[in-house]
């Protein structure tokens, strides 16, 4: 057996202990199982693999379909390396029909994982059919889940980041340097499967690149631009349960004024834009219904951009704050939105909220975030820019 190959094996025994051990939260997995894959016998089309140069092939196979999806998007070579390199890291580039679930490893509200193919993409990021198809699975890591948006092309300088913390934004897994020690591995196997890493194209999405062109002269395109409120109150104007407002308690909803219901993430975050907008309780200027309408919080970011309003993916004052489906830790198959009330010099920002279950209170409740960073794992997949309040 060749010796690279005999490394590459012993690598994913030891990136498979170090995951069960590490834990697992948004994207995809930690857990590297095929390294405990017999080479013959198992299940799916790859189980009758035999043989460390039938196993290459089938790993330059999967690496050149990553580069064709990659390709058919208008993205760069360099795109490709890393997605290959991710690919390396959860499933030493097999296309596995299994994952951490064999092992019993959880999601953060208990459910058994459900990560699957050379990208380890839990059941959130697309069918089974698509998830299994390496083309399509690289699409999804660019694009984000669902093709909603918080895949690579929404990480702002990705480029410049460490090959396996620019992963870990977009994979989600407990330790950003996971993909550290599968580099050099998927680099030969790059090589031999001929793909052109300096092959011009996208790093970023259109609707990402065209929000950090707007984006002011002096804000740093990873740290934001300083400025809103540290210290803003709570404004949310229908008071909370249990204390003579018309919120209602978890688990029962009431329509709100603007088409969302009390208490919710997306009633907040709407309520925010109104107030931002120089609306009132009495003369609001954005609902639901004024324009596209925005929905459950995963499907905001669409709306939004079809109502013509900005996105990025630079951390900003007075702005909405997105994860698209599972789009973080903590964030369900709804998505969510909060509010940004301020960016500081360091680029660290805070978050206040509406009905985050993994914060206290629980329920329809408000909360607000001590200050976070982007490189926190419960950082926002992208910021929604509401209009200029001047011309409104």
């Amino acid at each position: 057996m060749p010796l690279l190959l005999i490394m590459a094996l012993f690598l994913g025994a030891l990136i498979l202990l170090g995951s069960i051990t590490g834990g697992v939260t948004g994207g995809g997995t930690t857990t590297n199982v095929s390294a405990c894959r017999p080479t013959t016998g198992g299940s799916g089309e790859d189980s009758n693999l035999r043989g460390s140069a039938e196993f290459r092939a089938h790993q330059i196979e999967n690496a050149k379909l990553i580069d064709e999806g990659v390709a058919e998007l208008g993205y760069s070579g360099k795109t490709s390396r890393l997605i290959i390199i991710a690919a390396f890291g959860e499933s030493t580039l097999e296309n596995i029909g299994y994952g951490d679930d064999i092992h019993g490893v959880r999601n953060p509200d208990g459910s058994l994982t459900s990560s699957i193919g050379v990208l380890q993409q839990q059941e959130w990021w697309g069918t089974r059919e698509e998830r299994m198809n390496p083309k399509i699975a690289a699409q999804l890591f660019i694009l984000g889940a669902k093709r909603q948006g918080g895949g690579l092309a929404d990480v702002a300088g990705w480029e410049n980041l460490p090959e396996s913390h620019a992963i870990n934004r977009v994979q989600k897994n407990s330790n950003p340097d996971h993909y550290t020690s599968s580099i050099s591995y998927a680099d030969a196997i790059i090589a031999e499967a001929g793909i052109d890493v300096e092959r011009e194209g996208k790093t970023r999405s259109d609707n990402a690149q065209d929000a950090a062109e707007s984006t002011p002269a002096n804000a740093d395109s990873c740290k934001g631009n300083p400025g809103g409120n540290a210290d803003a109150n709570n404004t949310y104007p229908w008071g909370e349960y249990g204390d003579g407002g018309v919120v209602t308690p978890p688990n029962s909803w009431a329509p709100d004024p603007m088409g969302f219901f009390y208490g919710e993430c997306t009633s907040y975050a709407m309520w925010k834009v109104n107030e931002y907008l120089g609306g009132d309780i009495n003369n609001l200027k954005y609902t639901n219904g004024s324009g596209s309408r925005l929905g459950n919080g995963y499907q905001w970011r669409e709306g939004w951009q079809a109502r013509g309003w900005k996105v990025s993916t630079t951390p900003t004052a007075n702005s909405v704050a997105w994860w698209g489906a599972n789009g973080a830790s903590g964030i369900g198959e709804y998505g969510h939105v909060a509010w940004i009330d301020s960016v500081a010099e360091d680029g660290s920002f805070i978050i206040s909220e509406y009905n985050n279950n993994y914060l206290a209170p629980p329920g329809h409740k408000y909360s607000k975030r001590d200050p976070i960073s982007m490189d926190d794992p419960s950082a926002p997949n992208a910021f929604l820019i509401p209009p200029d309040p001047s011309d409104k």
